[in-house]
């Protein structure tokens, strides 16, 4: 890949939004959220990914993740906003639509 092509990469990879939901294999909660987020980014245009700690070790090392479920929310491949346990689907996109408002400014 050109270094120019590159560059546009990262840049566009940088300035996205992202929810990463860490989870674990024997996690209730963990297991009804999927769906939920998956589609709810699917609905706002960002990226989602799911990791699951109890699987890879240097994942959970690598986001600090304590307890399942952590959902991070990265902005601009920074975490900007850490919630764990049940959360409240509603208010967490409300977080987003604020932050996209804000990098729409």
């Amino acid at each position: 890949m050109p270094m120019m092509s590159l560059l546009k990469y990262l840049e566009g990879r940088m300035s996205s939004i992202k929810i990463i939901h860490c989870t674990s294999s024997s996690c209730g909660v963990c297991t009804s959220l999927t769906p939920k987020l998956s589609k709810l980014s699917e609905g706002l245009g960002i990226d989602y990914e799911e990791v699951d700690v109890t699987v890879s070790n240097s994942e959970a090392i690598k986001y600090r993740v304590l307890s399942a479920p952590t959902i991070l929310l990265m902005v601009e491949g920074k975490e900007y906003l850490r919630e764990n346990g049940y959360i409240s689907l509603d208010k967490f996109k409300d977080k987003i639509l604020r932050v996209k408002s804000l990098m729409d400014e």
